[in-house]
């Protein structure tokens, strides 16, 4: 009898860590030795992201519409606000601002389900907080599903920058800090920059239409980078080396802000609208002047609102479009 109830036991333990390891596989995830599961799940059962610090609110939720699912960022800088990224031209410093997340945004979904732990480095009774950046914390994170949510102190970083220490349930743990450092600059390193999103090298058509005219172009060896080009779709064997040109700048063209409640267009109609067309669904995307002309703005189905465009190019593309399709 007493071997058998060992057996049992064995059975028992054997079946458990069977279900655990394929969990763990099922979640994306199959932990290495040491390592501890902070939040379980999927990465399509997260829900909501919510990260908190003295500078920065930031929350990060899925949306969905008629071209599937996307994250919406909203970002409030409590601190001073100061320059963006390095490289971007000066512009309006909003403290409150909405955004669609790029793919470093998607990418946080399944960083932070499951968010495994390196390793479990004691009760928070025995371990020494405050060198840590635990007391107080540097920010708090918050993981809502379903199913309910999870708050987790967040500390700072080990030398080199490449753990971080965080606190839950009286527990101190270090985890990887490539799954959090994203949401501490948040406002900057999840903005969607792109107005669609394809390469150039990607578009198989392009349709423009201004004024009551339209012009569609086509893209030609587009698989040979040495021999691709852009010719008008009624005379597709012959280069239109100025449209090449022209387009080459137009993918080049980037979102520098989102409006969100701010909407200088009004009912206007568009300087140009265009039809971006893959392998897949075509993208739309309108451009318009600023009311006083010093400004592009666009609206796009990739981009989900009205956008700011970086100027420079914005007037560059538009300036040279008379050459490409002028007005009769």
């Amino acid at each position: 009898m007493k071997r058998i109830g060992i057996l049992s036991v064995l059975l028992i333990a054997g079946l458990v860590g069977s279900y655990l390891s394929w969990t763990a596989e099922e979640f994306g995830h199959t932990r290495a030795e040491g390592e501890v599961a902070l939040f379980h799940g999927a990465a399509g059962d997260l829900r909501q992201v919510h990260w908190t610090s003295d500078t920065l609110d930031l929350t990060l939720e899925r949306r969905t519409d008629a071209l599937g699912e996307y994250t919406w960022v909203t970002a409030d800088r409590l601190g001073e606000v100061g320059p963006e990224e390095e490289g971007q031209e000066e512009g309006p410093r909003d403290r409150i601002s909405t955004f669609k997340g790029n793919a470093k945004a998607e990418e946080l979904w399944s960083a932070l389900s499951p968010l495994v732990g390196q390793r479990e480095l004691g009760a928070t009774s025995a371990v020494a907080l405050e060198p840590l950046g635990l007391l107080p914390p540097e920010a708090t994170l918050q993981l809502q599903r379903s199913g309910g949510s999870l708050e987790l102190a967040v500390g700072g970083t080990t030398f080199g920058d490449a753990g971080r220490y965080v606190a839950l349930d009286g527990k101190v743990f270090l985890v990887a800090d490539s799954a959090l450092r994203p949401l501490a600059r948040g406002h900057q390193m999840l903005v969607e920059r792109r107005l669609h999103p394809l390469k150039e090298e990607e578009a198989v058509r392009l349709t423009l239409s201004r004024g009551g005219q339209a012009l569609r172009l086509v893209h030609q060896h587009r698989d040979d980078p040495k021999r691709a080009t852009w010719a008008l779709a009624e005379d597709p064997d012959r280069a239109d080396e100025a449209a090449a040109t022209w387009v080459s700048k137009l993918f080049r063209l980037r979102v520098q802000s989102y409006l969100g409640q701010e909407d200088p267009i009004g009912t206007r109609q568009p300087a140009l609208e265009l039809k971006i067309e893959g392998e897949e669904r075509p993208w739309a995307v309108a451009i318009y002047p600023s009311p006083d002309g010093e400004s592009w703005y666009a609206r796009s189905t990739w981009s989900r609102g009205t956008v700011r465009l970086t100027q420079s190019l914005a007037a560059e593309v538009m300036g040279d479009l008379d050459g490409v399709m002028p007005l009769e």
